[in-house]
């Protein structure tokens, strides 16, 4: 026997093994991460287009009658689906004159147009 020592071999196909279970295991999270963030975007938009829906069918089904969709609706009808206009801060001077108590949007409402 000579002096050498035995020759130490390097595990490579370990080391490939080992990085494709890595590589599997990497793509794995980034698809589950995307997956997941994907169901919380469409959950969060379907619960702002379900409120925004509640709002119109509730004013539909209380104020809005057949008549009001025809071009031949009153003048009447239509000034009184208007809406009530944007609020102002408080003590802001009023842009136009108040409408009579009896608008549905109360003492002040939207300008006649």
């Amino acid at each position: 026997m000579s002096g050498r020592a035995p020759r130490q071999v390097r595990p490579v196909l370990l080391l490939v093994v080992y990085g494709v279970f890595l590589v599997v295991v990497g793509v794995t999270a980034t698809v589950q991460t995307a997956l997941v963030s994907l169901h919380f975007s469409t959950a969060a938009i379907n619960t702002a287009v379900a409120g925004d829906a509640a709002i119109v069918r509730a004013f539909v089904n209380d104020g809005l009658a057949a008549s009001s969709t025809s071009t031949a609706a009153a003048r009447g009808r239509a000034t009184g689906l208007r809406p009530c206009g944007p609020t102002r801060a408080p003590g802001a001077a009023p842009r136009r004159a108040p409408r009579a108590r009896t608008s549905p949007c109360g003492a002040r409402g939207a300008p006649d147009r």
